[in-house]
């Protein structure tokens, strides 16, 4: 199976599905100054909402045939090696939570 890096795959329990992810990852960068840093503990977090559209062509089972988009909110905390305290340097540990809903048709 080929690796799909810009995508998050859903495997469900009657098939499974593709979400196309790369605009996440624009609006991260893009909202990298709004990140609230804590410098006691070198942690910071940062909440935003992208819209995330179904590959096309990637449902199976009976998901076989479906499109749609879905309303992402992300949420991702990290705790960053010190000294430096602002998402520049490596983490020590990071969560990244991501939760929706959508329209779709199949």
């Amino acid at each position: 199976m080929a690796a799909h890096v810009s995508e998050l795959e859903l495997n469900l329990s009657h098939g499974s599905l593709r979400l196309s992810i790369s605009g996440i990852h624009a609006d991260l960068v893009s909202d990298h100054s709004h990140w609230k840093w804590n410098t006691a503990n070198c942690s910071g977090n940062i909440k935003f909402t992208a819209t995330v559209p179904v590959v096309p062509g990637s449902g199976t089972g009976a998901y076989r045939g479906i499109t749609g988009r879905f309303a992402m909110t992300v949420t991702i905390d990290e705790v960053d090696i010190k000294p430096v305290c602002n998402g520049t340097s490596g983490f020590l540990s990071q969560i990244i939570l991501m939760d929706g809903i959508g329209t779709v048709r199949y």
